[in-house]
């Protein structure tokens, strides 16, 4: 398809919020050297002007329609040729950055059903003009590196995040005439041509234009002391936040915890059982592309866990009800299980998983045996978070429904269990309005019962069984 094909697509980025990791340095008499320090910081941007986002349409013409007025942004059009084009401003990356995340998010507009596949590529240049013609889009070169998405169901009023584009943007802050602050382009195409889809577009609604999110490491210098026979400074070393994976909403999910694993199944990341999988089944996973996150359970003591004598009978509380061997956690005593998960988390990390799903975090709420309180449960549940993070590791959020508007901000992603059966899935949706994946099960009914409404909510929601064997029929 040549260029003319590569510039019908340009993603609309959004303004949302700048956030950025410093690095702090000390200046010690005239004796530094340089050390490199990773900062990592990330940026939101949403299309601002009119002539900065269109939609294209073949409508059986040649060249194809721009349409830089409509009010709608075509991500797939049925039975032809449809796309579209973002361009993005004010793009404050130093040349050179390495990026880790980036991803689009376009507002839905009306319901679709199905999935279909867009391919995604930026602008191979320096800076970027805004736009004007159809043939002055078609000539524009575009990046060697591009994202194949797949678009999920269209459900109207929810924020839909695209495929993880970081390649297509790391070509462009990487070419040597790169200026922090230059503005950049995306153009996306329809690959499919089975159904028409479309999200809002500037002119139709400036809250809802195309948004761009990219994350970035940078190396930075800070000085530090070189020997000296005077007496040597006091320095406070610098930390700078690790970087880590975090799953676009629509990621393609499995869910087993039973071993050995079924490697046929088709997802974009797999949750899996900390200690009943070895590194080298990661390692396996890592090398088809997926990413893994490690189940444990975070809230209650397993009899049958290699780490099970750790536990003093002090924290051992009343019996979870239909699951033999296990017992509620007094998550009070922080100065207890904080080693001992901790160290579960330390054996995650070094596995090589990317994330965490922890499990029964939602005590207060159960006849746990002691007298825990909502605040003793946001506290644990915080610590949790942020021990995962500290560790590079993305953190999952399992139910705890009633605390999510306080926990969402802490947490990467939610895994929710039987929302539409008992009728809570609006609990869960600050993720969703966050732009994080929902991972969603649910144990009876037919698929027929809750996908469609799973799939206009942005979850991605599957029906499995309570083993938690490879079985699955999901929603996508």
């Amino acid at each position: 398809m040549g260029n003319r094909g590569f510039l019908l697509l340009i993603l609309a980025v959004g303004i949302l919020a700048l956030a950025s990791a410093g690095s702090a340095s000390a200046r010690l008499h005239q004796h530094t050297r340089e050390v490199n320090v990773q900062v990592v910081a990330s940026l939101d941007v949403q299309v601002a002007a009119s002539s900065d986002d269109g939609t294209i349409h073949n409508y059986g013409q040649t060249p194809l329609d721009f349409l830089l007025t409509d009010p709608g942004i075509s991500l797939a059009y049925h039975g032809d040729l449809g796309g579209g084009a973002a361009r993005l401003l004010d793009i404050a990356i130093p040349q050179g950055a390495t990026i880790t995340s980036s991803y689009l998010t376009f507002r839905s507009a009306g319901t679709v059903p199905g999935t279909s596949i867009t391919r995604i590529w930026a602008q191979d240049s320096d800076d970027t003009v805004t736009f004007t013609t159809r043939a002055e889009l078609d000539a524009r070169p575009m990046t060697g590196a591009y994202v194949d998405w797949t678009v999920p169901p269209w459900g109207p009023g929810y924020d839909k995040q695209s495929a993880d584009i970081s390649s297509a943007i790391q070509e462009v802050i990487s070419r040597p005439d790169w200026s922090s602050g230059n503005s950049l382009v995306l153009v996306w195409l329809d690959q499919s041509h089975t159904r028409t889809v479309s999200g809002w577009a500037y002119d139709g609604s400036t809250t809802y234009a195309p948004k761009l999110h990219i994350e970035w490491t940078e190396p930075t210098s800070t000085p530090t002391p070189t020997a000296t026979s005077t007496a040597t400074p006091t320095v406070t070393p610098t930390v700078t936040p690790v970087p880590r994976w975090n799953p676009p909403q629509h990621t393609t999910w499995q869910w087993q915890l039973t071993t050995p694993l079924n490697l046929s199944v088709a997802a974009e990341m797999w949750d899996i059982d900390l200690f009943d999988n070895s590194a080298s089944v990661v390692n396996t996973l890592h090398g088809q592309g997926r990413k893994v996150v490690c189940y444990m359970s975070a809230g209650s003591w397993e009899d049958w866990r290699p780490d099970a004598d750790d536990f003093p009978e002090s924290v051992l509380g009343n019996d979870l009800d239909g699951w033999p061997g296990e017992r509620w956690l007094d998550i009070r005593q922080l100065d207890v299980l904080g080693p001992i998960m901790g160290a579960r988390l330390d054996l995650c990390r070094d596995k090589g998983f990317d994330g965490v799903e922890f499990d029964n975090v939602d005590g207060y709420g159960n006849n746990t045996g002691f007298p825990l309180g909502y605040s003793d449960q946001i506290a644990y549940n915080t610590w949790l978070a942020n021990a995962a993070h500290e560790r590079g590791l993305s953190a999952g959020l399992k139910n705890d429904l009633e605390q999510v508007a306080d926990l969402e901000p802490l947490f990467d992603f939610a895994i929710v269990e039987q929302c539409f059966q008992y009728d809570e899935c609006s609990d869960v949706l600050p993720f969703i309005e966050a732009c994080k994946a929902v991972f969603e099960v649910e144990y009876s009914g037919t698929t027929d019962s809750f996908c469609p409404e799973a799939n206009a909510m942005g979850f991605m929601s599957m029906k499995k069984r309570l083993s938690l064997n490879a079985w699955r029929q999901p929603c996508w």
